[in-house]
């Protein structure tokens, strides 16, 4: 049930969720159908606000390499979801596994206790596929990892019914977390503090769990940190460091050595209606043999000297995407001149002016209206010839973090200030999977590949790329100890008996994979230890039989 935040009962909650993300709903939505009374707590409101937004705003970041908050945070039920694109991706064993070559890199668990979330955490998210995919590559080294697309992105407008009708959830509106209240003597959180538009009240629960994003996750660790110094390793501890994202981009172009090839890494539809495709890996003995980063690559969509004579509706789709969102730096290949191409692209249109006008409102209307979710325009190469796109791990690095400022926003709070960084080797490591991937390629006549640019210059190329912040990975790291991270194995913090982080500020890696997916599944998990956990508590016997009873809300 949605309410505001005059209307909270308390005492009432078995368990206090702050942020309603895909993360937070996910999290709130399986503690409550265990039996949990849980209240989910979110700053914004059913869609963006002005005056949530600015709440999110930094107090500086470096630009080069990072998004604005306007970009990479929404307070709103369902969050960042509002805005994905809903690329789903599962971690890779070797994530969890220790590397001699990526320091910083220690997970308290295996990839073993996360498998068994990923199957419900891509129902939540509706990324879900019943086809598994096909044998993977008969090679030492490329293996094929599979990504999924959710078909309703917005977990809100997925879970809305449920969220407002769910007898044991409540979903408070307009209420911002503020202020921890600490019991040192006791090690716990007693209560927390959270304000509206008009008033503020705090909130008592037996158990916490902050799911309000990796920076704001830290913001308000930080904000106790500068009340009770010796929390969380102390002021120069782990907290807020390890920022991490991923690298993503495009440096080459790959061409197929037929059409049923290039085929098999297409958008396809799986029985579930999901759109689902395949992508190229380097095995985990390749990279651990070459040094390399975890990376994936796959076709993403015409070269964009690629002309379809007479289709003047792919010219102005290709102009659009490669020429307007990549003006600073177009990525054309080495065979074709960017003017020419561009002139070639204005005479297709111009040449077919009915056409384009006609194919480019059937796409628009195809996708805005259709029932079924595409994740972005994709033509067919006739030439079999594809931009290659990349998604590529970040390294941790203690210097990369978030810290209080002394900029205040409108709540007293204090806002961040950001020194996001990459390493020299997060980006020759890009290049050298694309190398991988080059030989493996002709070894196998699957196809070539040929850099854009002299791959000399490609490194730098992959810097000039590199821009995050969406992530937000490693903030409030899993550890075995208080000295290395701010969780334990089951996400609980250190220092605190009763509070809990769910995202992936908890990674201690990014992998190849977008977060969200694996975030989910790692909150699942944190929610069927939060049961069992509170089934022994004498608090829940109390407020399970208690229900609702009393209580008025507005739906």
């Amino acid at each position: 049930m949605f309410s505001e935040l005059k209307a909270i009962p308390n005492p009432w909650c078995d368990v206090c969720v702050v942020g309603a993300g895909p993360v937070g709903i996910a999290l709130a939505l399986a503690l409550a159908d265990s039996g949990l009374n849980t209240l989910l707590v979110e700053s914004g409101g059913n869609r963006p606000d002005k005056l949530s937004r600015e709440l999110s705003t930094l107090a500086s970041y470096n630009n080069d390499y990072h998004h604005s908050s306007e970009a990479t945070v929404v307070r709103a039920i369902g969050g960042t979801s509002l805005r994905w694109g809903g690329r789903c991706v599962e971690y890779d064993d070797l994530d969890f596994e220790p590397r001699d070559h990526v320091a910083d890199a220690a997970w308290p668990i295996g990839h073993d206790v996360l498998k068994p979330f990923y199957a419900a955490a891509r129902s939540m998210l509706t990324a879900d596929y019943e086809d598994r995919p096909a044998a993977d590559i008969a090679d030492r080294d490329l293996t094929l990892s599979r990504e999924s697309w959710t078909r309703t992105p917005n977990a809100a407008r997925v879970h809305r019914k449920r969220l407002r009708e769910h007898r044991r959830l409540i979903v408070i509106r307009h209420a911002t977390a503020s202020r921890l209240h600490f019991d040192a003597e006791g090690s716990r959180l007693s209560a927390l503090t959270v304000v509206g538009r008009a008033m503020s009240s705090q909130i008592a629960a037996p158990l916490f769990v902050f799911a309000a994003g990796g920076r704001e996750n830290t913001r308000l660790l930080l904000e106790l940190q500068r009340r009770f110094s010796s929390l969380f390793g102390g002021v120069g501890g782990p907290l807020g460091r390890y920022y991490m994202g991923h690298l993503t981009g495009e440096i080459a172009t790959i061409t197929f050595s037929s059409s049923s090839r290039a085929e098999r890494f297409l958008f396809k539809r799986a029985a579930t209606g999901s759109i689902v495709r395949d992508r190229f890996m380097p095995t985990a003995e390749l990279q651990k043999q070459h040094r390399l980063l975890n990376i994936a690559m796959w076709p993403d969509s015409l070269r964009p000297d690629e002309i379809i004579a007479g289709n003047g509706a792919v010219s102005l789709f290709h102009m659009a995407r490669h020429l307007i969102r990549r003006a600073r730096d177009p990525i054309f290949s080495h065979t074709v001149a960017a003017s020419e191409a561009t002139s070639a692209h204005f005479r297709n249109i111009a040449a077919h002016p009915v056409q384009t006008v006609y194919e480019s409102s059937r796409l628009l209307a195809g996708r805005l209206l259709s029932p079924a979710y595409y994740p972005q325009f994709s033509f067919v190469s006739p030439t079999n010839s594809y931009l290659l796109r990349y998604h590529a791990e970040h390294s941790p690095l203690a210097e990369s973090r978030v810290t209080l400022a002394s900029a205040k926003d409108d709540n007293g709070s204090h806002r961040l200030d950001v020194d996001f960084r990459y390493a020299p080797e997060d980006y020759t490591s890009v290049v050298r999977g694309h190398d991988l991937l080059a030989d493996f390629l002709s070894r196998t006549n699957l196809g070539t590949l040929a850099f854009m640019k002299p791959r000399d210059m490609c490194a730098e190329w992959v810097a000039g790329q590199a821009l995050d912040g969406y992530h937000q990975i490693g903030l409030t790291r899993m550890s075995l100890d208080r000295a290395h991270g701010i969780v334990d194995s089951n996400c609980k913090v250190h220092d605190i008996s009763n509070l809990y982080i769910a995202g992936s500020s908890v990674f201690p890696t990014s992998s190849q994979a977008n977060p969200t997916l694996p975030a989910v599944a790692m909150a699942l998990r944190l929610a069927s230890h939060l049961a069992e956990l509170a089934q022994r508590s004498p608090m829940h016997a109390e407020t399970s039989a208690s229900g609702r009873n009393g209580i008025a809300l507005s739906g």
